[in-house]
Parts: structure tokens; C-alpha cells; sequence
């Protein structure tokens, strides 16, 4: 499994999992794969794309139930958990990671 953040594509196996560019599913994903064994918080997702405002957390994790439910029939895990209100890579599929 990786990710290319120039066509905004997770990639499992032969399937590819289209996100929206410059989305919060993009972003985040940017966010994740950048430095997979690193935490990001909702800050660090803003950040991609310049907001700060609002509610950003919930945008985040809402960005984050999308990105899982479109992950998880290919991997039967969700890619994105969340520990002390910071996005990460689900332990279980980081084992599947390649650059």
C-alpha cells in the first residue's frame, strides 16, 4: 500500500482509491504517509492547506471516516485510527506500507 500525493491515489495491490485533490481526505493522507510512524493532529492536517479556523478537528476526523470506509474493503482494517485526539496509521496496516 502507498500513497501518490500528485494524483491523490491510495494505492492496495491493483485497486486505487481516488481522493479528492486538495481535500481533507487529501490532505490528510498527505499528512499520514509523510512520516507514517508520526502522529498527526488536526493542526498538522490544517496546515497542508492553510485553516486554521473553525472546527477543524471535526472536518478532520469526518475526512478521516471517508478515507476509512473507502480503505477498509481492501484491506479489512481502517487505515487511519485516532490515540489522545492525533490521526495516525492504523498499527495493524503499516506493515503494508511501501514507498
Amino acid at each position: 500500500m502507498y500513497f501518490d500525493p500528485t494524483d491523490g491515489i491510495i494505492h492496495i495491490d491493483k485497486a486505487k482509491i481516488e481522493l479528492p485533490l486538495d481535500s481533507h481526505q487529501y490532505h490528510l493522507a498527505v499528512c499520514l504517509f509523510k512520516n507514517p510512524t508520526k502522529p498527526c493532529t488536526a493542526e498538522d492536517v490544517g496546515k497542508e492547506f492553510n485553516e486554521v479556523d473553525g472546527n477543524l478537528w471535526r472536518r478532520v476526523y469526518d475526512a478521516m471516516l471517508i478515507v476509512n470506509k473507502k480503505v477498509e474493503p481492501y484491506t479489512g482494517e481502517k487505515l487511519c485510527v485516532i490515540r489522545n485526539k492525533h490521526f495516525m496509521i492504523n498499527p495493524r496496516v503499516i506493515d503494508n506500507l511501501r514507498s
